[in-house]
């Protein structure tokens, strides 16, 4: 189901004296409410739906309906990444992310420049280091990332047993104690 107007707004209470606000149809999906929404002098739309007002939405109604369509999920991380706008294809992106068994929640694309497009992904892995590194297999420059940080003290510390239980580098702690 897709988010439209008539899910999100509030029932309409027209007052006395009010100035005419910009008018959506109850069908106008939230991406399209935003630019329109922007334009408005006080934050807030009137839904329309057969030539009559039954609501409006604002900013605060808006928001949360953005929010539902791209969610914050536990044991998730979020990838942002750019490309040239002629090599990008979401069909692409998903199989750079689904080359990792890693489940892809959501993603969102703009144009940056006429040039570049960014791409901002939601993925279900905690530690998102196989998805950027097949994201770069597939030609997407990774710009940021955002994942739950004590994973790397967690690596570190994985890492830094088996040093000690291989053996590795522990030579180089002995001659700095001596």
């Amino acid at each position: 189901m897709s988010i439209e107007a008539r899910h999100i707004m509030t029932a309409a209470s027209p007052s006395a004296g009010e100035t005419k606000r910009t008018a959506i149809s109850a069908g106008t999906h939230v991406i399209d409410i935003l630019p329109r929404l922007l334009s408005s002098d006080d934050m807030r739309v009137d839904v329309v739906d057969h030539d009559t007002v039954t609501g409006s939405v604002d900013a605060d109604r808006l928001l949360r309906a953005l929010g539902d369509t791209f969610p914050y999920v536990n044991e998730s991380s979020l990838i942002e990444a750019e490309c040239d706008s002629s090599h990008y294809m979401a069909s692409e992106v998903a199989r750079a992310v689904e080359d990792t068994d890693t489940v892809l929640i959501g993603m969102w694309s703009r144009k940056e420049t006429p040039d570049t497009i960014k791409i901002l992904i939601r993925v279900a892995r905690r530690d998102p280091w196989q998805v950027v590194r097949s994201l770069e297999r597939y030609g997407y420059d990774v710009t940021f990332m955002d994942y739950d940080q004590n994973i790397d003290a967690i690596h570190k510390e994985r890492i830094d047993a088996l040093r000690l239980y291989l053996g590795i580098g522990q030579h180089a702690n002995n001659e700095n104690h001596s």
